[in-house]
């Protein structure tokens, strides 16, 4: 299977279902990213809204906003313009899909 984010290898698991998960199922934002802010996680929370998602599931992206939100808060010399480095990686994450 193609990895679906190449730039960060990811081994994710469920608290609750122990369900893992990895970059062919999914991609990662760091908080820190500049370009993972409240306009991103909005239009996020406005799509589940229009495909029917439960109250708890919106419920559970405004609170995650707001942790994002205040981790760049505490931390603003962490939060950086997205990028892709030039050489290796740039040969990795910028290769054509499959």
């Amino acid at each position: 299977m193609e990895s679906i984010d190449r730039k960060f290898k990811i081994i994710a698991t469920s608290v609750v279902k122990g369900n893992v998960y990895t970059d062919e199922e999914g991609v990662f934002f760091k908080a820190a990213d500049a370009a993972f802010d409240r306009d991103v996680m909005d239009a996020y929370k406005r799509a589940a809204i229009k495909l029917g998602a439960a109250q708890r599931q919106i419920l559970g992206i405004e609170l995650l906003t707001e942790r994002i939100e205040r981790y760049k808060a505490k931390h603003p010399q962490l939060v950086k313009v997205p990028d892709v480095d030039v050489g290796e990686e740039e040969m990795i994450v910028n290769r054509p899909n499959e």
